[in-house]
């Protein structure tokens, strides 16, 4: 439930509410826009607990792009990448928003069953 909190308060913060998208049609140059996304936009709030969901969803984006791509994220994360990404952020913010709520919701129902599981 609090993660459903935190990426709900995050999702506040850029003002979006957007479908969730089906991760198979997402490239590792989408999953890099949102990590980058995500990382100027964790930089932008004095929120603890939104920062923490957002930076979670900055992880899972780097986690994918490393994956797909087998490259290090240090080596694209980039001054110049984020002062680009943050030109685009009203388009990314919509890229990325569905895709910040899918996964937090996805965790929130896992943190669930594993409760339930005694885990």
């Amino acid at each position: 439930m609090r993660r459903a909190l935190v990426t709900a308060a995050a999702l506040a913060a850029f003002g979006l509410a957007a479908p969730a998208m089906a991760q198979s049609a997402d490239s590792a140059e989408d999953d890099l826009d949102c990590a980058l996304f995500t990382a100027l936009e964790a930089g932008k709030t004095n929120d603890a607990e939104t920062r923490n969901g957002i930076l979670y969803s900055m992880l899972y984006f780097i986690g994918r792009w490393e994956g797909a791509t087998g490259r290090k994220i240090e080596v694209v994360m980039t001054e110049r990448a984020l002062t680009d990404a943050a030109a685009r952020s009203d388009t990314l913010a919509g890229k990325c928003a569905a895709r910040m709520m899918d996964f937090g919701d996805r965790l929130d129902k896992l943190g669930s069953r594993l409760e339930k599981a005694g885990r």
